[in-house]
C-alpha cells in the first residue's frame, strides 16, 4: 500500500513509514440516483459513496502541495456522498447533441481517455460541456472540462478543481472491423504543483 500510493515518498518527515504494513481493507462503494430521458433530453443526477474499513490511512496522508494556498486532497478509496452524475443532455436532431454538467468522458478501451475506475472512488469525473455530432458509425466530439478532487470532508462541486482541458476526438469507420480515430487533448494543473507545473499537448490517432 505505500509503495503504490506514495512510491519512493513513503516515508514521513520523520523517516517512518506512513500507515501500517498489516492493513486489511473492506471497501465499499454505493452508487444511486434518477434519471430522466424523453426523445429530446436526458437528465441524471446520481450520487456515490465510497469508503474503506480497516485501514489505518486518513484524508490527511493524500494532501497534494501541503503547507501551501493550493492545497487538495485525492483520496483513492473514500469519498462521502459525493455527485456522480449531475447533467442535462440536449437532442438537437438526430446528430447533434450537446451535454452539459457532471458526468464520465472515455472513448475506446478507455486508455487514452478513461474514468479511471480502478480505485475505490472514481478516478476521473468531470464538470464539464462536450458538443457530439453523429452519422451512422462515424462520431466527432469536442469539450472542454474540469476535473474534480477527491476529498471525503468536502463536496466537490465547491471544492477547487484539479485540471481543466480541452479534448477533441473522432472516431471514422468506413469498414465493419476497422476504424480510425483521430484525436487532441490538453490539459493544464489549476494549482501550483511543487514538483512541476504541467501544461500537456495530445494529438494521435489510433
Amino acid at each position: 500500500m505505500n509503495k503504490k500510493t506514495y512510491g519512493d515518498q513513503s516515508l514521513n518527515f520523520k523517516g517512518q513509514k506512513t500507515g501500517h504494513a498489516d492493513d486489511h481493507l473492506w471497501l465499499q462503494r454505493l452508487n444511486f440516483g434518477l434519471t430522466y430521458q424523453s426523445k429530446r433530453l436526458t437528465a441524471k443526477f446520481h450520487l456515490y459513496d465510497a469508503r474503506v474499513w480497516g485501514w489505518s490511512l486518513d484524508q490527511n496522508d493524500f494532501i497534494k502541495n501541503k503547507g501551501t494556498a493550493d492545497e487538495y486532497v485525492m483520496v483513492p478509496y473514500e469519498e462521502y456522498f459525493d455527485l456522480f452524475y449531475g447533467y442535462l443532455k440536449t437532442q438537437f436532431n438526430d446528430h447533434l447533441s450537446l451535454k452539459a454538467g457532471r458526468q464520465k468522458i472515455w472513448y475506446g478501451d478507455k486508455r487514452a481517455f478513461g474514468p479511471g475506475s480502478w480505485g475505490n472512488s472514481v478516478g476521473w469525473l468531470w464538470d464539464a460541456v462536450k458538443l457530439s455530432y453523429k452519422q451512422q458509425r462515424h462520431f466527432f466530439d469536442i469539450f472542454y472540462g474540469q476535473t474534480k478532487t477527491k476529498d471525503p470532508e468536502s463536496f466537490s462541486l465547491t471544492a477547487k478543481h484539479a485540471y481543466q482541458g480541452v479534448g477533441i476526438y473522432s472516431h471514422l469507420q468506413f469498414a465493419p472491423n476497422g476504424a480510425i480515430e483521430p484525436f487532441f487533448a490538453w490539459k493544464n494543473a489549476l494549482f501550483y504543483n511543487s514538483a512541476k507545473q504541467e501544461d500537456s499537448y495530445i494529438i494521435l490517432k489510433r
